[in-house]
């Protein structure tokens, strides 16, 4: 397969954004900046996303170039590879604010603070990075190394010669840290910078240059495209896995498990939860910033409880009883049944709902993913001609100080205790795998009933990734009791890879 050909001057760029860290953030933050959009607000955001989310990716393209078992050869995972290549080069083209005109007041000085610690002395001497200075030096423009990371948008000398990701990765990787530090970043703590600076008291809100407002809208279209290029990566990337097993038959790999055929090795499951997480947090920010932009653009306030996509005030009972619609109505078609089986949904005494500051897709992709558990459970246990036989299926509400946790307990007949590892393992499931179409899972949250295996250890990242958890207690020949554990506080950082 034919990959992606970057320019070279994109190529340095990848390698600095590597020793740069990633900020992570809490959903606390992200409502405390979020809560009155207007543009010179969404500046302050589209300066740190245009940063943070080149950062992110340019671990991921990093990671998926190095990938173990072969698994980076394989054409599914070439694909996804080159669009986050192409993502990371569509960042670092983007222009910088100033670009636009755009007053120095009005912009974030953090950029200015990590370009300081780039930019000091190099105590180590280092041919490599002399030689890499000396290639970034003629297009760093006016603001030193952070400039040249992300440029004006061009080259200033047309390249005769193209790099691929692999190769520009591979350089990365051959970088000693030693001499990465001696760029100036002694820790890769030193340059972390926070999800919003505040606008100085001396800006005058009501004055807003209209090249803001333009730059909030190129940002935007650039960020949009990059999500629609990436909506199909969960589904591509299992489409790999499958790929890499199916040669591994081809060739009798011994990296087969003869018990487990669906197992994969723990080095690919260790990829799949860190690629995984890291692009829950990427679309979140996405999508916190895309609704953020669009509140402002419209001069439309968010809905009262809304923050974005983070709703203030999320109802256990409404996203539950969604949930719960949602996996009957697929139950239904999956079985042929009439009626499905029956889910009771309880909460704590002497309340009628439960609410908290969380995102609601994410909560509803999580129950719904336990619910459909559930329902298949205890469908193929007593029969799908047994209406009459068929337990309720329970959804039990808890509500303590720091923590909600939701419990879905079933009748389904349990997992042997053996067996209990193996359910977090990627494209292990106790279902037949039906054929991946084309076009399948346009986005995270569509999936058939059962069969990649990926439902359970990706709910348990979405639960992680607020300071939640999942976990799963079993009764073999009784049935499942699932723990989704949600932390109320909202003041849990991302767990970035």
């Amino acid at each position: 397969m034919t990959r992606t050909r970057i320019p070279p001057w994109v190529a340095e760029r990848v390698k600095a954004f590597l020793q740069l860290p990633q900020t992570p953030v809490s959903l606390h933050q992200m409502t405390q900046f979020g809560h009155q959009p207007s543009p010179l607000l969404i500046l302050r955001g589209t300066q740190f996303m245009r940063e943070e989310l080149a950062v992110r990716i340019a671990h991921r393209v990093a990671e998926l170039e190095n990938l173990p078992h072969e698994l980076s050869s394989m054409p599914s995972v070439v694909r996804v590879s080159d669009w986050y290549s192409q993502s990371l080069q569509d960042l670092a083209e983007f222009p910088a604010p100033e670009e636009y005109d755009i007053p120095p007041l009005l912009l974030d000085n953090r950029r200015e603070k990590i370009e300081e610690l780039l930019n000091a002395p190099t105590p180590v001497d280092s041919p490599y990075l002399r030689s890499t200075i000396s290639r970034s030096g003629p297009h760093l423009g006016n603001h030193g190394f952070l400039r040249g990371i992300f440029g004006t948008g061009a080259a200033p000398h047309p390249p005769t010669v193209q790099s691929t990701p692999a190769e520009v990765v591979k350089k990365a990787h051959n970088l000693d840290i030693t001499s990465a530090n001696s760029l100036g970043v002694t820790t890769k703590a030193s340059v972390k910078g926070r999800y919003y600076n505040p606008l100085p008291p001396e800006v005058n809100l009501s004055d807003i240059p209209p090249q803001v407002t333009e730059y909030n809208a190129a940002f935007l279209k650039c960020v949009e495209t990059i999500k629609r290029r990436h909506d199909p990566v969960v589904s591509t990337i299992a489409y790999g896995v499958l790929e890499l097993k199916e040669h591994w038959r081809r060739t009798s790999s011994p990296l087969i498990n003869p018990q487990f055929p669906r197992l994969l090795p723990a080095a690919v499951q260790s990829f799949l939860d860190r690629f995984y997480m890291s692009r829950i947090g990427i679309r979140m920010l996405i999508g916190q910033h895309i609704a953020l932009s669009q509140a402002s653009m419209s001069h439309s306030s968010n809905p009262e409880d809304h923050v974005g996509i983070i709703c203030t005030r999320t109802s256990i009972r409404e996203v539950a009883s969604h949930a719960i619609e949602d996996a009957r109505s697929i139950c239904r078609d999956y079985f042929g049944l009439y009626t499905p089986p029956t889910v009771d949904l309880v909460m704590p005494k002497g309340k009628s709902d439960v609410e908290f500051m969380y995102i609601p897709s994410h909560l509803h992709h999580m129950l719904f993913e336990l619910l459909k558990n559930s329902l298949r459970a205890t469908v193929e246990r007593f029969g799908p001609d047994a209406e009459d036989e068929w337990p309720v299926v329970k959804v039990i509400v808890a509500e303590g100080e720091r923590d909600i946790t939701v419990k879905v307990q079933d009748e389904g007949g349990g997992i042997p205790r053996s067996g209990m590892p193996l359910v977090w393992t990627y494209m292990y499931t106790t279902a037949s795998t039906p054929m991946l179409e084309e076009d399948y899972n346009r986005n995270d949250f569509n999936a058939p009933l059962a069969g990649f295996g990926y439902g359970l250890p990706l709910s348990r990242l979405y639960a992680r990734y607020f300071g939640g958890d999942l976990k799963l207690i079993c009764m073999e020949g009784y049935g499942t009791d699932a723990y989704l554990h949600l932390s109320r506080l909202a003041d849990s950082p991302e767990p970035l890879p």
